[in-house]
């Protein structure tokens, strides 16, 4: 559970929900996911709307005058968008804009994405989605006391509910936490509200962290919270999945992931069973089979095996994850790779469990071994059909072949055996 997920070495950009066109920024697909010093929501979200507005003006051949004058803004501030000095464009401002570069409705539905995020990424930020961070403006923030972190990290799980007295004490202090934890409890809330008044500037710290009848209570919007994030992109991916739009699917599920740092709350070790947490696990898990699904429909297997192969070490008993695996790599080629992840799985669940593999890995075997992904077209198994060479010792015997048959009586000529 400590592994480390995702890796990339630059911050997601709206611009992958967009498939590429044009002159657009190039856009890398997640063999590896976030950088450590991303934000857990956008990190540059500025400046990834910056260079959207840019790329889209450059492909519509226009100028900044141009642009602004067809946009209904002024040229400065169209100037000080595509510079990253705007943080919270006005959607009046967007539709302008969408409306003078010509931008598809899924286009435009990305500038609107990358506002967002960009609105977003000043105030406080929460990271649940891999090591618990805490930003405030961008600017990391350093609680220092071990039980703090655990404390925020347990209300960040379920913002806008309250959390016990006596679920918050076993989080922190354990099932045998002193007499004086109550006390111990208010004090460090406290001093927990005092830190998070470090974004006092834009929201009320009083209002981020409450007491509440029986507990506390994070007050939070989705989008402080990476999971809010999650929630609402993986919902996007969805539904273009069902839409039959798997281009668009394949990028949406693409940026969801990229949110995923590492395993939930790593660092946290009294939240590593907690139900949310493995809840959020398993999510990862099925997510990451969705989005390796809609990729090999679209022949487009090679961007998540390194995908696949971190899940399957998150869960390395998993075989819905493994068997995807597989037929990536057979897909991709490397067919002896998938029948080595086969064997080593079939090997463990026999030594550790005793059983065999289900139907799902089963059937990736098979279809591994005849080479076939799934995908129309593939190359079937080539066999060869012939009688097998005739064998020396029995042949040019004549004279002993004419004696047998010469024991044989003669047919029955009514017939009968």
């Amino acid at each position: 559970m400590r592994m480390r997920l995702y890796q990339r070495a630059t911050a997601g950009t709206p611009q992958e929900a967009i498939g590429g066109r044009g002159d657009l920024p190039s856009t890398q697909r997640p063999e590896a996911s976030m950088t450590e010093s991303q934000s857990s929501v956008g990190g540059s979200a500025d400046l990834a709307l910056a260079e959207l507005v840019r790329a889209y003006r450059r492909r519509a051949g226009l100028t900044q005058p141009e642009t602004a004058r067809l946009a209904g803004i002024s040229a400065a501030a169209l100037r000080n968008l595509e510079q990253g000095r705007v943080t919270a464009p006005r959607e009046r401002t967007l539709r302008g804009l969408a409306r003078a570069l010509r931008l598809s409705v899924a286009e435009a539905e990305s500038l609107h994405l990358a506002a967002k995020s960009c609105r977003a990424s000043a105030g406080l930020h929460i990271g649940v989605l891999g090591p618990l961070t805490i930003s405030v403006n961008k600017v990391a923030i350093d609680l220092g006391s071990r039980t703090q972190r655990t404390l925020l990290a347990r209300l960040a799980l379920s913002p806008h509910t309250p959390v016990s007295r006596d679920e918050l004490i076993e989080v922190g202090w354990g099932s045998d936490g002193p007499a004086t934890a109550a006390d111990a409890l208010h004090t460090q809330m406290s001093r927990l509200r005092r830190k998070l008044g470090q974004a006092a500037a834009a929201e009320d710290a009083r209002q981020l962290l409450v007491a509440t009848a029986g507990g506390y209570q994070l007050n939070v919007d989705n989008d402080q919270v990476d999971v809010g994030v999650f929630d609402r992109l993986l919902a996007r991916a969805r539904q273009s999945r069902a839409a039959e739009q798997l281009t668009l699917a394949c990028d949406q599920y693409a940026r969801c992931l990229q949110l995923w740092r590492g395993a939930p709350l790593s660092d946290i070790p009294s939240l590593r069973i907690h139900p949310e947490v493995v809840r959020l696990t398993h999510l990862l898990l099925d997510v990451v089979v969705e989005y390796a699904t809609t990729a090999a429909e679209l022949g487009r297997d090679a961007e998540v095996v390194p995908l696949l192969r971190q899940a399957a070490v998150l869960d390395p008993l998993n075989e819905t994850v493994h068997a995807r695996l597989m037929l990536a790599l057979a897909a991709c080629g490397q067919q002896a790779t998938a029948l080595a992840v086969f064997d080593r799985l079939r090997r463990r669940l026999a030594e550790e469990f005793g059983t065999a593999p289900g139907r799902e890995l089963s059937e990736a075997h098979r279809q591994v071994l005849r080479q076939d992904s799934g995908h129309d077209g593939a190359a079937p198994v080539r066999s060869l059909h012939q009688l097998p060479a005739d064998i020396a010792e029995f042949t040019g015997r004549g004279r002993e072949l004419a004696r047998l048959h010469s024991l044989v009586p003669p047919a029955d000529t009514n017939g009968t055996a």
